[in-house]
């Protein structure tokens, strides 16, 4: 057996399975796919290739599953996390009555700049107008994926979207509930959001497994990408504490050490505890939608990418999910990517990786230039395997 143990034959072709994650900031996972299957095209590799794009429940999720399913892709109007108005795409199955949403799309950090990273004000409430949108649309099952969010609020804008009333002290309702004046909140009155959402199964689709308190909860872990300073993650852990504590109080569902639950600033756990969501793999679930293993039975060689390649991709990302469904089979994993750590370069289920800068560029351009890239990476990857001659046996 010889380079990446692929049998020593020159007969047949290889049946190539090309099942990349989204290039974050440059490429979705549909483009990253055509551009490896270009690449391969052009290569001097005789090849079939099997193209299954990926996702892990961030960004980009909602091509990929509309893509799988079959779902129309929507739109509707709505807040992004500064509450600046804008338009936001949802997936609708009509025949099942299934809704298909990325947090992203609306309260993603992508829709704001740097400077507008501020976790005490910044509001999931998009994210809600989206599913308030799906559930009048008819939606009896609805799949949110996670990733990407610019919030660390709890879901608490989500739910003023969805008609859970905050009432302070005096039993006033609160208007423009944010972190910053979470606080001041002595009861939830849920009644109405319950009702909207009775009828509905809620699917919430995330590929981190991080609860919502403590030193690996919202706050510490993620609050820090999002613009939380390090001298307020104890009062933001604080303030999630307070907001599971009228959840509790609303239902009697503890929400606390729920696993996933801190995913995407804390609203799988809000989610689970008010309205029964179930919190599942991301990356797996959309898997079995594309169908993969049942592809992966024919496949001599799987090509899978994403913009960084590193040691986290083996825990529940797109890519090192599919590194590891294709070693329990034996089936040699390439894979490439923007970047990876020259120290890095072994991931655990790859055989090879192959970044696809090939000199010294400003990212800025890097990101432009991603399409090509990948495409030449690709193209020089089959022409390796093409010169070395292993081909499937005949």
């Amino acid at each position: 057996m010889g380079f990446l143990s692929l049998p020593n034959k020159k007969s047949t072709m290889l049946k190539i399975l090309i099942a990349p994650n989204a290039f974050k900031g440059s490429l979705t996972a549909l483009e990253a796919t055509s551009a490896i299957a270009g690449g391969f095209r052009k290569s001097k590799l005789p090849c079939e290739l099997i193209e299954v794009p990926v996702a892990d429940g961030g960004d980009g999720s909602l091509e990929v599953i509309a893509e799988h399913l079959g779902a129309t892709l929507m739109t509707a109007r709505v807040n992004n996390p500064v509450g600046a108005v804008i338009d936001a795409r949802y997936g609708f199955i009509e025949e099942e009555k299934v809704a298909i949403i990325e947090m992203a799309e609306a309260s993603g950090i992508r829709l704001i700049k740097k400077e507008q990273l501020n976790p005490w004000r910044l509001t999931s409430y998009g994210a809600g107008q989206l599913m308030l949108q799906a559930v009048t649309q008819g939606a009896k099952h609805i799949y949110l994926t996670l990733g990407g969010s610019a919030t660390v609020d709890g879901a608490i804008g989500l739910l003023d979207a969805l008609g859970v009333v905050f009432v302070n002290a005096r039993g006033v309702k609160m208007e423009r509930i944010n972190m910053s004046n979470l606080h001041e909140v002595t009861h939830l009155e849920a009644n109405s959001a319950l009702q909207l959402l009775a009828e509905v199964k809620l699917t919430i689709l995330s590929d981190v497994t991080n609860p919502l308190l403590g030193e690996n909860g919202a706050a510490s872990v993620f609050g820090p990408q999002k613009g939380l300073q390090e001298k307020d993650i104890t009062s933001m852990d604080r303030l999630l504490k307070h907001l599971a504590r009228l959840i509790f109080e609303v239902n009697g569902v503890a929400i606390d050490t729920v696993q996933g639950g801190g995913a995407a600033g804390g609203i799988a756990a809000t989610l689970f505890g008010l309205f029964d969501a179930t919190i599942i793999s991301g990356g797996e679930q959309i898997l079995t939608w594309s169908q993969f293993d049942k592809k992966l039975e024919t496949a001599d060689l799987v090509i899978t990418a994403e913009g960084k390649i590193d040691a986290q991709t083996a825990y529940g990302k797109g890519p090192g999910l599919v590194a590891l469904k294709a070693k329990e089979r034996g089936v040699p994993v390439i894979g490439i990517c923007g970047s990876v750590n020259a120290d890095q370069l072994e991931v655990e289920n790859f055989d090879a990786i192959f970044p696809i800068t090939h000199s010294p560029v400003e990212l800025a351009e890097a990101l432009t230039f991603t399409p090509q890239n990948i495409e030449r990476t690709a193209c020089q990857i089959g022409n390796l395997l093409s010169a070395t001659g292993f081909l499937k046996k005949s």
